[in-house]
């Protein structure tokens, strides 16, 4: 009898939701309103590592339907100030 090994353990940390088809752009000295850029949504994994999270996106429904899916690592503030 085969057994069966539970994968590391992944997490949602935010659902997401739906973005809307325009967006507020902010500089220093201005605010634009931009056109939709192809985001349709975010959720927020805790993967562990990025190769985690790759894994699990590539295992994603939505990719059977031509979607494409954009893997970011999330920065707590002070290591954002860092990478510049």
């Amino acid at each position: 009898m085969e057994r069966l090994v539970r994968p590391p353990r992944r997490t949602v940390a935010d659902a997401g939701h739906a973005l809307s088809r325009s967006a507020e752009h902010v500089t220093s000295d201005q605010v634009f309103t931009d056109h939709h850029d192809g985001t349709t949504g975010y959720l927020i994994i805790d993967a562990g590592s990025m190769a985690g999270a790759v894994e699990l996106a590539q295992g994603c429904p939505a990719l059977g339907t031509g979607a494409r899916i954009t893997v970011y690592q999330a920065l707590e503030a002070e290591d954002a100030r860092r990478a510049g």
